[in-house]
This record gives structure tokens, sequence and C-alpha cells, in this order.
């Protein structure tokens, strides 16, 4: 390459990081189609995962915990009866021009398996690795960092961040408290069995259905549709700021349903009150701009 070519090039390259560097800033936290940041990555120090390589196997202790933090990379855990914690990573296809090439380290921490890439990647067109965890049900997971994660028969107490566009998909979960954030994407949970249920959607729908739940909060920019299964005890307070407030499959006379004028005159407003099983606990769901549609489920 003769020196002209070489400065052109070298030029073309600042150009980019620059544009990249501006969508970042007008759009924090989102890969979008441009250039982005792969988050505040907490570093692994474990052996390396190679894409589509070996697993990596740990003995899942008395007290089993992952912790993930993975930037844009996708995230799927799936449980087994096992007395280990199998870690994978599979490669990614389509990354774009700059897809994020950090590594992606996991590594023992008493009894917490930490999954993390192993330094800040500056920019990338995006991330579409996927790491797998298989872990015995009763593990305690808190994901700090992922890009569309998935989860399936969980026992213990969850936390699960998205972000990016990324979407969170929960099945199967039964244990203490969920909690669940997505930056810019839709929220899914089926069957849900849980004392305490959070989930937030900053730019997405939420959608839930067979919910057994006593406590908690929903909070969208979209839409929202819940489906509560026989066994919930709990008094659902819903209010959107631009939407309507739906019910469907309650018995008026028995859960007390109460629709709230607002005396602002905002016709775009609504909320509802509605008990659901003896309403011993509080659950509040909130759209900013979306209806809401509650479900009493046979």
């Amino acid at each position: 390459m003769n020196p002209r070519s070489t400065v052109i090039l070298a030029l073309i390259v600042v150009e980019l990081a620059i544009i990249g560097e501006a969508f970042v800033a007008l759009h924090p936290g989102r890969p979008g189609a441009a250039f982005a940041q792969g988050g505040e990555a907490q570093t692994a120090s474990g052996g390396h995962l190679v894409e589509g390589g070996p697993h990596q196997v740990f003995d899942a202790g008395a007290h089993p915990a992952i912790s993930v933090d993975i930037g844009y990379a996708d995230l799927t855990i799936l449980t087994s009866k096992t007395a280990h914690i199998d870690v994978s990573l599979g490669a990614g296809s389509s990354g774009g021009f700059f897809p994020a090439t950090v590594p992606i380290a996991a590594s023992e921490d008493n009894d917490t398996i930490r999954i993390a890439t192993t330094k800040q990647q500056r920019w990338s067109t995006g991330d579409d690795r996927m790491v797998t965890v298989v872990v015995p049900p009763e593990t305690e997971v808190t994901v700090i960092n992922a890009g569309d994660i998935k989860a399936s028969g969980l026992r213990a107490e969850a936390s699960l961040n998205s972000i990016g566009t990324g979407s969170i998909t929960v099945e199967d979960y039964e244990g203490p408290a969920l909690h669940v954030t997505a930056s810019d994407g839709r929220i899914s949970m089926r069957q849900i069995v849980a004392t305490r249920v959070e989930a937030t959607s900053s730019d997405g729908r939420v959608v839930g259905t067979g919910l057994q739940v006593r406590d908690g909060t929903v909070e969208s920019d979209g839409s929202v549709t819940l489906g509560f299964a026989a066994g919930s005890d709990t008094l659902v307070n819903a209010q959107t700021d631009d939407g309507k407030v739906r019910l469907s499959g309650f018995d008026a006379a028995k859960t007390g349903a109460t629709e709230h004028k607002n005396d602002d005159g905002d016709d775009d407003s609504a909320s509802q009150t509605v008990r659901v099983g003896a309403g011993d606990g509080h659950f509040d769901v909130h759209s900013s701009d979306g209806n809401i549609n509650l479900a009493q489920e046979g």
C-alpha cells in the first residue's frame, strides 16, 4: 500500500471513530446500526472461552451463583439437575464491519462463576456471539450486561439486565424474586411463580402469562399485557399516561375492580385497581405510552 493510500485509510478510520462516538453520545446504551461502546465490563481473569470451542465446566458448590457481564453478546441460561456449571461460547456470524472482538472469560470466585469480557471494547458494530450456561436450578443469577437474554427453569433469585436492543425471555421461573430490565427491547415472562417481580422496559413491551405473584412493579414505555394464574394474591394498581386499561376474565363482584376518573381532564390517561385472589399483596403497573391489558387466566 502506498503512503497516500495509507493516509487516506487512516483518515477514514478516524472519521468513522468520530461518527461512532457521536452516535454513542446521542444514543447511550444502544448498539444501533453505527458504532457503540461495549458497556462497563467487569473483567474476568479466568480462561478465555473459545468461539465454537470446548466448554468450561466448574463445580457448582453448595450455594451456586453466576455473574454475567458480557456487553452486547447474547446469553442463554438453561437448567439441569447437575452438580456443575457448564459455560460455552457460540461463534458469531454477522457482527458487521467492526464486530466485538474482546475475549470473554469464565473464572471461579468461591461459589460464584464469573463470566465477563476481559476488557472494555471502545466501539463496535455489534456482538452476535452467544454465551450458553447450564446451571443447577437453584443457582442465583446476576446478569449485569448482556444483549438478548433467555432463561428457563431457575429456582432462585435472578436479576437480568439487557442492554442495547436486546430482549428478555424468562420461562418456568419459581423463586423469591425476579428482576428484569431491558433498555430497548421486549420483556416476556411465562409461567412465573414469585413473591416479588420487578420488570422495567425503557422502550419496549412487557408481556407476562401464567403469573402467580404477590408484590412487584412493572414499568414500560410501551404496552403491558399480564395474565394472572390461579394462586395469585395481590392488588393490582394499573395506570397508563397515554392509553387504556382493559380487564378480561375478572369477576367484578369478587375483585372489586375500580376505574379511577382523571381530575386533570387528560382523556388519554387511565387507571384501574383490581384485586387478584385475596388481594394481600401490592402490584403496580405503569405505562407511559401504551395500553395495559390485565387478564385472569382460567
